[in-house]
Order: C-alpha cells, then structure tokens, then sequence
C-alpha cells in the first residue's frame, strides 16, 4: 500500500475512529495489515512530531532575540507561551470518571494538556492529559 494512503487510514482512525473491519474494507486489505499500519504510522508520527520537534527546542536567548517576530518585540525576554488546550472526549458510564472529565469551562467531557510554544510557532513543550475538571494552575506545578 502506498505511503500516503497508510498516511490517510492512520489519520481516520485517529480523528474519525473508523473501525480495524470498516479502514480494511476501505482499503481493501485484511484486519492485520490495518493493525500493522496503524501501529508503525502512529509510531512514526510520534518519532517525528513529538521527539523529534519538541526536544531540546527552546531557542536560546540569542537566537529568540534574532527571529523574535514583530509582535513580540515589546517582550524580547520571552521564550515561552503557555497555555492550556482542551480536546473533547466521549461520555463514560462511571460518574466518577465523568465528574473528573467535565469541564465547566467548555461544557462537556475533555481532556486538556499545558502546552508551550516558542515565540517562533515550534511547540517546546506538551504536559500529560488531564482531566477537564483539573484547574489550570495544577498543571503549571505538575508540569
């Protein structure tokens, strides 16, 4: 199978959920193949997007102050932006669970992560997820 269309079964079942029979029947190949592509694609995604980009990517100061765009000029010191994201998540049937998810903020279950990103656009740092319940200021200590 080509690539681009591994590429694009792992991207349907990230975002849309397809299931392992409906990608195979998609793609006309068997349940395995879509299990082997899914794990090697998601693992390659990792390597590049997560590894790959986020290590070791906060500018020093000399070379913020070179590629510090417009914008961020009235705050030359600034290496990092930091903010909170949250990502919707489907309902559970344990109210526990459910009560530890819901955020007040969006109005329904989510997961959220502290993100930060250097003036330049590069993402230099992810947290772990946490519940949407979970105040914001609890990620910076954690994190």
């Amino acid at each position: 199978m080509p690539l681009i269309d591994q590429l694009l079964l792992t991207l349907m079942k990230l975002r849309l959920n397809c299931g392992i029979l409906d990608l195979a029947t998609r793609f006309n190949c068997c349940r395995a193949t879509v299990t082997n592509i899914f794990t090697t694609i998601s693992s390659a995604l990792y390597d590049i997007l997560y590894v790959g980009m986020m290590e070791n990517n906060i500018p020093s100061r000399i070379k913020n102050q070179t590629s510090l765009p417009d914008c961020f000029q009235p705050f030359p010191n600034c290496r990092i932006v930091l903010d909170c994201t949250e990502v919707a998540v489907s309902n559970t049937e344990r109210l526990d669970t459910q009560s530890h998810l819901y955020s007040h903020y969006k109005g329904r279950t989510t997961l959220k992560a502290l993100i930060g990103v250097a003036p330049n656009g590069i993402i230099t740092f992810a947290s772990d997820l946490y519940g949407g319940s979970t105040q914001l200021t609890a990620e910076y200590s954690n994190s």
